[in-house]
Formats: C-alpha cells, sequence, structure tokens
C-alpha cells in the first residue's frame, strides 16, 4: 500500500515519500542498508519512524484536529511558516530515524543502548569501563533525528531558582 505524505490529511502515515527518502539517502553517505530494501520494507521502515516522530511532544497544536501526523503544526506566530508545510528539518529526521531502524532491525530498531535504556537500565560496567546513561530524553530515537527535531521539541518542566519554583 503506497505512503501517504499529504500534509494535514486524515490518512497521511509517512512524513517522507519513497522518491523523497531515495533522494535524500542519494546524497547522505552510509545508506546501503537503505538502498538493499524491497520498496515495501522502504514504506515500512518510513512508517514506523513516523509513529516513532510523533511519539514526542511538539510546541503548538495540530494545523488541523483531523489530521493524522503531528505535522503541520500552527504555533500562533506571526513567524509561522506554513501552515500546510512539513518542515524539511522533520523529513529529514524522518529518514533518518528510517534508517536507522533499518540498520538496527535485530534489535526492534533499537541500538544497543537503547534497548538497555528502554530495559531500565541506567548505568553498567563491563570489567573497568562504565558507563551512565542521562535523563530518559528522546531514547527511542536516534541521534541524528532527535537533534533533528530539537527546534519543535516541547520544553517543560520546573525552573528552581534560590530554593523558590517560578
Amino acid at each position: 500500500m503506497a505512503l501517504v505524505t499529504t500534509p494535514g490529511s486524515a490518512s497521511a502515515d509517512s512524513y517522507v515519500s519513497l522518491n523523497e527518502a531515495d533522494g535524500y539517502a542519494a546524497s547522505r553517505f552510509g545508506t546501503d542498508a537503505w538502498a538493499a530494501l524491497s520498496d515495501a520494507d522502504q514504506e515500512k521502515a518510513l512508517r514506523q519512524a513516523t509513529r516513532e516522530i510523533d511519539r514526542c511532544r511538539f510546541r503548538g497544536r495540530k494545523t488541523y484536529a483531523s489530521q493524522a501526523l503531528q505535522f503541520p503544526r500552527d504555533y500562533c506566530s506571526e513567524e509561522s511558516a506554513d501552515l500546510l508545510e512539513v518542515p524539511d528539518e522533520v523529513q529529514e529526521a524522518c529518514f533518518e530515524q528510517a534508517l536507522w531502524v533499518v540498520q538496527h532491525g535485530a534489535t526492534g530498531g533499537r541500538s544497543v543502548r537503547q534497548q538497555l535504556q528502554s530495559e531500565g537500565v541506567t548505568s553498567f560496567r563491563v570489567g573497568s569501563t562504565s558507563e551512565t546513561f542521562l535523563g530518559s530524553g528522546l531514547r527511542w530515537l536516534c541521534p541524528e533525528a532527535s537533534a533533528l527535531l530539537a527546534p519543535w521539541i516541547e520544553r517543560w518542566g520546573r525552573i528552581v531558582v534560590d530554593g523558590r519554583e517560578g
């Protein structure tokens, strides 16, 4: 079944079409695993990546209440771009996440570190080497997708100044 990438559509299931993904892959080093996939498997990876991106809490609100995906978004700002547009960085993050899923298929689309964190591991030691994971973050996303999505992620939490919450 073909991907639906129409921004704002109630049936959209991917931020990136196969043609867009192939174009991005052609300009990026290390995408051999992507090129080796069938179109059907590439579509599965893009759908999964889109679902994983949509688990994030984004600033603003969906442009249309009926749209299936988190983007496009309305930020209620005069600086808002076209409200029917999915930012390029979101599309790039979708491909990067899809490639990550493909490259880490043996662990359910997660790196070993992500798998450990999802199981509640906060630190481990092997011989004289140890590693400690910082916070929960967006541990289901690859580092590239997290960085690309950072400008749109809702930041919230407690602010404490001189022992008082503000």
